[in-house]
């Protein structure tokens, strides 16, 4: 699957995503926005990616039209003053709207021309990989899945139509990629800074 084009997986009905930059990551355990009044609401594990200007986005933008106008016919979800149906939330949106001040590497990210795509499932875990096709053990997760990790999802688009409407993106699956910088703080430690010390044979504090 290519890393810089959004793919359809016909076995799956799922599209698999380019390789993006993760903002928001709640993977090692859910998420409960503080927004929701709903009394089910049980939390969600989610995933934000950004994607660079090179990505081109044209499928997956097709496949959410189509979704969107059978739910809500003369709908438009990427041109909304032409669309007969207002206010519809959509999942993919230009990042620089949204996310401000990351760097990569050390160095200050311009994010014009980017793209987000936001992504969640409310009720199990996606199976999380990592590069080399592996299950990531769910106690690694808070050190591995981290904001600012590079990674790539699988998705299903669909609508909803409950407290607010519009498109979603259900969060299936995800790849973990290259490391970066983290984002929104500070990358969990793996604690491998501590070495092995002989206790015993230290002088007494």
């Amino acid at each position: 699957m290519s890393l810089d084009k959004w793919t359809y997986v016909e076995a799956e009905n799922l599209w698999m995503s380019p390789k993006g930059r993760a903002t928001f990551v709640a993977l090692d355990r859910k998420f409960k926005s503080k927004k929701s009044t709903r009394a089910d609401d049980n939390g969600q594990f989610a995933v934000t990616l950004i994607f660079p200007p090179s990505i081109e986005h044209k499928p997956i933008k097709d496949a959410l039209q189509e979704v969107v106008k059978e739910e809500f016919p003369g709908s438009d979800l990427f041109n909304p003053a032409k669309s007969k149906v207002k206010g519809l939330k959509n999942p993919l949106r230009k990042a620089d709207e949204v996310v401000a001040d990351i760097t990569s590497k050390g160095e200050e990210v311009d994010l014009e021309g980017w793209m987000m795509a936001r992504a969640n499932s409310f009720r199990s875990r996606p199976v999380v990989r990592n590069s080399r096709g592996e299950v990531v053990d769910e106690d690694d997760l808070a050190v591995e899945a981290y904001s600012g990790r590079w990674m790539r999802i699988l998705v299903r688009p669909a609508t909803y139509n409950n407290e607010s409407s519009g498109a979603k993106f259900y969060l299936e699956g995800v790849q973990l990629l290259a490391n970066d910088d983290a984002i929104g703080g500070f990358k969990q430690t793996d604690g491998s800074a501590f070495t092995p010390v002989d206790d015993e044979a230290e002088d007494d504090i």
